[in-house]
């Protein structure tokens, strides 16, 4: 994914965070995690990351003539080291994500919100695997965008007048990037799988309103 969607990212984050600064309807929040997800994508390494890409996932939320504008993040890493005393191996796995959300409130009452919406994102997955043999070491580095679009129905209760509990059900499409590799081992770490996947998700969250 070419650098000018990142700008285009911080440029959208900027203009929500102005309207931050202008606003005491926002809350700030964190999903507790996936109450069920399904995807496949052919590659258990690749699986393994996007079954962490929801969790944990920092929120921030604001509220403007009924609409819900949710810029999200999540950063997961994960590292692997094995050594058997003449083979050695250090593998980093790890996944940044950066999307933004726009929901209509379509029902509210006092104690719930419910809402329906669409979210657009990026992911940078990374993996590298470090090798150190008798006959010397080996370095492969797999890496790749991906763009996330699909739309989502959640629904919010306030526990108290400050802590709202939520749940979110998606249906998201991952646009698969480019692979950039280097090394001489990627064949075994990434598959090199175009296209596309759609995955669904029902995601339970925790919000605090200020």
């Amino acid at each position: 994914m070419k650098s000018k969607n990142y700008v285009t990212f911080f440029g959208m984050l900027v203009l929500v965070c102005q309207l931050y600064a202008e606003s005491n309807r926002f809350s700030m929040g964190i999903n507790l995690g996936d109450l069920f997800s399904n995807y496949d994508l052919g590659s258990e390494m690749a699986n393994t990351l996007y079954s962490q890409i929801q969790y944990p996932v920092l929120y921030m939320s604001l509220t403007e003539s009924k609409i819900k504008i949710e810029p999200e993040f999540s950063y997961w890493r994960y590292s692997d080291d094995s050594n058997n005393g003449m083979y050695k191996s250090t593998m980093h796995y790890s996944v940044i994500h950066l999307g933004i959300g726009l929901s209509p409130i379509i029902s509210q009452t006092h104690k719930t919100t419910t809402y329906i919406g669409a979210k657009i994102g990026l992911d940078k997955l990374y993996f590298e695997n470090k090798s150190n043999y008798s006959y010397g070491s080996e370095t492969s580095i797999s890496s790749r965008t991906d763009l996330l679009i699909g739309p989502y129905l959640g629904i919010e209760y306030m526990l108290r007048d400050k802590l709202s509990l939520g749940t979110e059900f998606q249906i998201m499409t991952t646009i698969l990037g480019n692979e950039d590799n280097t090394g001489s081992s990627n064949a075994e770490n990434y598959d090199n799988k175009s296209g596309y996947f759609i995955n669904s998700e029902a995601l339970l969250f925790l919000k605090w309103h200020f």
